[in-house]
C-alpha cells in the first residue's frame, strides 16, 4: 500500500520531546486494533505523567504531574492486558482503575509500579488483579533503601512474582550495585540490570555495565 498525505507532522520523544499532536488525537481512545492483529491484548492508559522528576528520565518533562486519563477502548480479541501507566498507583483515582481491570476479568501486565508509596491496601488491591508475568518495580537510586518496602510488598505478593529493575551507570558506584543486587537476591525477587544511557544515544555501556 502506498500513503500519501499533504503535511507530516514529526514528532515523538527520540525527535522533539517538546511536540504534540493535536488535542482531539491526543486525548483519542477510539483505538482500532484491526490494524494490529498480531497483537492479542488491549492497550490501556488510566493516567499520564508522574509524581517523580528522576534526572534520568523524560516522562516528567514529556507528559508533565501524575492525571487520570479517560480509559482506551478495549480491544474485543484480547487475552490479556497491557497497562502502560508510568506511576499506576500515584494516580488519584487507582481505585476505580483497579476495578475497571477486575471487571475485565483478563490477565493484566502492569509496566509501572513504584514501590516507593506501596502500602497495604495497594499490595492487597495489586493482589486482587489476575496477573500476567512479572509486577515490575524499580531501585534507580542507590541512596534510598527501598528494602522494607519490598518486604512489605511481599507479605501479599510472592517474590517470584515481582522483577525490578536496577540502574547502573548513572549515580551508583559498583559497591552500591552490587548492595541491591544481593538485597534483591535475599528477598527472592528477580532483578533486571538497567545501563544508562543518555538522551542523545552517546554513551555507551561499558564493560562492567554489560557484564554485571
Amino acid at each position: 500500500l502506498e500513503y500519501h498525505a499533504d503535511e507530516i507532522i514529526r514528532g515523538g520523544t527520540g525527535y522533539d520531546i517538546k511536540s504534540r499532536l493535536p488535542e482531539e488525537v491526543e486525548a483519542f481512545t477510539r483505538l482500532d486494533y484491526t490494524l494490529y492483529p498480531q497483537y492479542p491484548f488491549s492497550v490501556q492508559y488510566y493516567s499520564r505523567g508522574c509524581i517523580r522528576q528522576c534526572p534520568f528520565c523524560l516522562v516528567h518533562e514529556k507528559e508533565g504531574d501524575i492525571h487520570s486519563v479517560e480509559p482506551m477502548q478495549w480491544n474485543p480479541a484480547a487475552k490479556w492486558i497491557e497497562v502502560l501507566d508510568n506511576n499506576f498507583f500515584a494516580n488519584p483515582n487507582w481505585r476505580e482503575a483497579v476495578e475497571n481491570l477486575n471487571r475485565q476479568k483478563l490477565p493484566v501486565k502492569f509496566h509501572g509500579v513504584d514501590i516507593r508509596i506501596m502500602d497495604d491496601e495497594q499490595a492487597i488491591a495489586l493482589n486482587s488483579i489476575k496477573r500476567k508475568g512479572y509486577i515490575h518495580i524499580a531501585w534507580d537510586l542507590p541512596q534510598i533503601d527501598i528494602t522494607h518496602q519490598i518486604e512489605a510488598m511481599t507479605k501479599y505478593i510472592k517474590p517470584y512474582k515481582i522483577a525490578c529493575y536496577v540502574l547502573v551507570g548513572f549515580n551508583s558506584t559498583k559497591e552500591q550495585d552490587l548492595h541491591r543486587l544481593r538485597t534483591l537476591k535475599r528477598l527472592g525477587i528477580l532483578p533486571f540490570v538497567q545501563p544508562y544511557r543518555d538522551f542523545e544515544n552517546k554513551k555507551e555501556p561499558s564493560r562492567y555495565e554489560k557484564d554485571i
